[in-house]
């Protein structure tokens, strides 16, 4: 097994350090994740995470069921390289797609934790 390395993935501003989820979204559409930064004060300031397609594998977790070490590397939003649940998957799937450049992105925001699997990078813009 090798090890899970977090990077953080850009985006077209500044993301916050904390977020809490406002919105999920499935349908025919994509997959949708809205948030909202978390921050005192207040700021409002919303933005999505978007995939315009339905992902391969979706796990959501509360945040205070996964204690894991090594993601405050990555922030709120990262790619996980040496990802133990994309190899699940391929096992799972008996490697159907394993010709696909398919990669493990996270969202971890105050209370939820999104593991999703999908063969595109998503779009994050403000709200």
């Amino acid at each position: 097994m090798s090890q899970r390395i977090y990077r953080a993935l850009r985006a077209p501003f500044e993301l916050p350090e904390a977020a809490t989820v406002i919105g999920l979204h499935h349908d025919i559409e994509g997959f949708r994740i809205l948030l909202e930064e978390y921050s005192s004060p207040p700021t409002f300031r919303r933005f999505k995470i978007s995939f315009s397609s339905t992902p391969f594998a979706l796990r959501m977790i509360d945040e205070g069921d996964y204690l894991t070490t090594g993601r405050a590397g990555g922030g709120l939003f990262s790619e996980i390289e040496g990802s133990e649940y994309l190899e699940w998957f391929h096992q799972e799937s008996q490697q159907v797609r394993a010709g696909q450049k398919l990669k493990h992105y996270a969202v971890y925001s105050i209370n939820e934790c999104f593991d999703i699997i999908h063969s595109e990078e998503p779009e994050i813009s403000e709200l």
